[in-house]
């Protein structure tokens, strides 16, 4: 049978153009559609959710609860859970429709009792929040419970991702090392990623660590991290910790000497800090500074020096309460509420270009005293 046109002669450049449009027909129905609709139906859950006086009684009293068991001011946490049981016994939370609105309402209203303490929150989440394994509301911080949760990093999509919070590393011109942190709720992937970056940037003659957009973690993987940079344990801090009710432990956060080729003991290193960088971020960037072991450009740190964890309220809602008080022990004194302040103020956002430029013509960070 002879057909009434003519088929292309099929060649190299047609089969290749033909599979290059099939893959690209595939990717797109696999990695960007999906999403689309994934967000499109985020919006409209958004628009459409609604607190009712039910919802927020549920989430008012649990959140009294917590922070009367939890709260490392027990006086404050007391103080705070009478104040919103109050609120809430009086009316005032039963207009509040809007969740920003019961969110934002609630923070003002614990933190207005414990001097602004920042490490306190609420959050909404669009993603149901699980129920803890084996009871209780304690949340996992390696799993991220929503885009609209403070700290959790988002793709390009705005969709929450998992990661150890090592960023990017690598070596810039001039032989210097950089090395980003993102936040520090990786745990043992995180370590072993640590080490691993370590390794590779030993042969750098200078470091830049990189905690501009870092949203804190575990205290205890920011003082793995600042063990790389000691030839010898330093006690980098120590934190009182409450256990229950009355019930107060101290622990101190000493540094241990790595093995090897991770070691960075010598080298100048700088950290870069901005109003984003928080708790265990500015914990390891306060320590390497007092410490006298690193230089801290860019602007004032958050200001939160209080170990927090993470609770479940309710199915769509949740709190970070501060369990913990980190602080040198000669002076007690710590970061809260000043944040750590930088050796040069750079802004956030030009800090590594600046560095950058430096380094590569001068060679050296120049340190402008602050007033």
């Amino acid at each position: 049978m002879k057909l009434p046109f003519a088929l292309p002669p099929l060649n190299r450049r047609t089969v290749g153009y033909a599979l290059f449009m099939a893959g690209l027909v595939w990717f797109y129905a696999r990695f960007v559609v999906p999403p689309m609709f994934e967000l499109i139906d985020r919006g409209q859950f958004l628009s459409k959710f609604q607190v009712t006086p039910a919802m927020s009684r549920q989430v008012v009293e649990a959140l009294a609860r917590e922070m009367e068991t939890r709260y490392i001011f027990a006086e404050g946490g007391a103080k705070a859970a009478a104040r919103i049981r109050f609120d809430l016994a009086t009316g005032k939370y039963d207009p509040i429709r809007e969740t920003r609105a019961l969110t934002d309402t609630l923070i003002e209203d614990i933190r207005g009792d414990n001097d602004g303490d920042r490490n306190l929150s609420v959050v909404f989440t669009v993603n149901p929040i699980e129920q803890p394994a084996g009871g209780g509301t304690l949340v996992d911080p390696r799993a991220p419970w929503d885009a609209q949760a403070e700290g959790t990093e988002l793709d390009t999509l705005g969709r929450p991702t998992r990661t150890d919070g090592v960023g990017m590393v690598r070596t810039l011109d001039g032989n210097v090392g950089y090395l980003q942190i993102l936040h520090f709720n990786g745990g043992a992937d995180a370590a072993r990623h640590f080490a691993q970056a370590m390794q590779d940037l030993h042969g750098t003659r200078e470091l830049v660590l990189d905690l501009r957009d870092n949203s804190g973690g575990e205290v205890g993987s920011a003082v793995a991290l600042a063990s790389f940079f000691f030839s010898e344990a330093r006690h980098l801090a120590s934190v009182q910790w409450r256990r229950g009710p009355g019930e107060l432990e101290t622990e101190r956060l000493i540094t241990t000497p790595p093995s090897g080729e991770t070691a960075y003991f010598k080298q100048p290193v700088i950290v870069l800090v901005s109003r984003q960088s928080v708790s265990a971020a500015e914990l390891l960037a306060w320590a390497l500074q007092r410490q006298g072991r690193a230089k801290v450009l860019g602007e004032s740190t958050r200001g939160a020096s209080h170990p927090a964890v993470r609770v479940r309220l309710s199915e769509h809602f949740g709190a970070t309460i501060p369990v913990g008080r980190v602080f040198e022990p000669k002076t007690g004194q710590n970061w809260e509420r000043s944040g750590v302040i930088p050796d040069r103020y750079l802004l956030a956002y030009e800090a590594l270009e600046v560095v950058k430029r430096e380094l590569k013509y001068k060679g050296e960070i120049g340190i402008v005293n602050q007033p």
